[in-house]
């Protein structure tokens, strides 16, 4: 995330253009895959930015987390508030649970508990809830419930326990009697109700048995049910949701002015601005966005060019006793044409994102060297993967037509 500061108080307006040959127009269908994929892509390499940011800061990997969950556009978070949940409060930990399952970047023994502990919960009730739908029955107290799992871990990693699977089975299932509850309504539903609940309990008793191992730390390099999949849920999720573990009691959601709706405006450099999409032939976006996806363009281009060049100096290597030949020549001068070109494109594009002739050389070039580095080494796959959308999506599928940097 770029601060907002007297070199960086800006956004950019960026113009692409669809990039298709003969007939050039698209369908509504295309149009939006085009649309959700850009907003995603942008979201993902502002996030990458900011987890940049917390890496700088040296934040221990084990505070830093990706929940299973994607962000729902239809949602607005509003009880997200500042995008600090404090854990001491109920409503928090149920806002929590409702953005998805945590799962740590690094070693963290609690939240592995927690992703379990989750897991199990949603596990038993998605099973118990489709197969009692015709049983009249008192259904789980989510509110209350899932509370009382994340209170339990915290007590229990300071109060030793013997059995802590059973004892958090045991804490799922207090809330609500249900066999007393069918004796009291429907007899006839007890044996049901008692088959089913066996069916689930199968149903989690990996989990279970996987939580215990956690929790007493054994077994951990063959562990079946729990992995660390942070890079992979990051990557999977069009919409990922991130979080750090600020202190005991607090978590932080990470790039919240992109998708909590009363943080949308003009002014917030993060909200990404759909300005305009025409198809007069040929198709043309034009979105208000962080400078930061210029730098992401670049960092994109950059390793292109890099490759070009590479792949020309082994084609040089391999064809050196031929280097007279017409034909090799032609070859090689179209490729270094091209990587000319392509140096030639970055740099308009640079000026354009830092300003053009508008700002000092050395504070434009200083900038640009900030936003298009590369990324920690730990994020390494994340960045691929954002390039390689950037690519696809920007470079190859649209084409960068016009950059307009504007401060806000």
């Amino acid at each position: 995330m770029i601060e907002k500061n007297e070199n960086f108080i800006a956004k950019m307006d960026l113009k692409i253009q669809g990039n298709r040959s003969g007939n050039d127009y698209y369908s509504n269908w295309e149009i939006n895959r085009i649309s959700n994929s850009l907003n995603n892509l942008y979201y993902k390499n502002e996030l990458l930015a900011e987890l940049d940011k917390q890496f700088e800061s040296e934040i221990s990997k084990s505070n830093i987390l990706c929940l299973d969950g994607s962000l729902q556009y239809s949602n607005s978070y509003k009880k997200l508030n500042d995008g600090v949940l404090d854990m001491r409060i109920s409503k928090d930990i149920n806002t929590f649970y409702y953005l998805g399952v945590p799962i740590s970047f690094g070693k963290n023994k609690k939240f592995d508990l927690i992703q379990l502990g989750f897991s199990i919960y949603r596990e038993y009730f998605v099973v118990f809830n489709s197969k009692t739908h015709s049983i009249d029955v008192n259904h789980p107290d989510t509110k209350n419930i899932v509370p009382k799992i994340y209170n339990f871990i915290e007590t229990s990693l300071k109060n030793t326990t013997s059995k802590p699977s059973s004892e958090l089975l045991q804490l799922i299932n207090e809330d609500v009697d249900y066999v007393n509850d069918l004796k009291n309504k429907k007899v006839k539903y007890v044996a049901e109700f008692e088959n089913i609940r066996n069916t689930v309990l199968k149903n989690i008793s990996q989990y279970l048995i996987e939580f215990d191992n956690v929790y007493f730390e054994r077994n951990l390099s063959q562990r079946k049910v729990l992995k660390r999949g942070f890079l992979n849920k990051f990557n999977t999720i069009d919409r990922p949701i991130v979080a750090v573990i600020q202190d005991d009691n607090r978590i932080k959601i990470l790039g919240t002015n992109m998708f909590i709706r009363n943080k949308f405006s003009k002014k917030n450099p993060q909200f990404f601005e759909t300005k305009q999409i025409s198809q007069n032939s040929p198709l043309i976006f034009i979105v208000g966005v962080s400078i930061c996806l210029g730098g992401g363009i670049i960092r994109t281009m950059k390793k292109i060019n890099k490759n070009k060049a590479a792949d020309l100096e082994n084609f040089k290597i391999k064809e050196a006793d031929n280097l007279k030949n017409k034909d090799i020549k032609e070859q090689i001068e179209k490729a270094e044409e091209e990587i000319a070109e392509l140096d030639e494109q970055m740099n308009e594009i640079a000026k354009q994102i830092t300003g053009g002739d508008d700002r000092n050389k050395k504070t434009a070039d200083e900038e640009i060297s900030v936003i298009s580095k590369d990324s920690n080494p730990e994020l390494k796959s994340i960045q691929e993967d954002i390039d390689l959308g950037i690519r696809s999506l920007i470079l190859e599928d649209m084409v960068v037509k016009d950059i307009k940097r504007r401060r806000i």
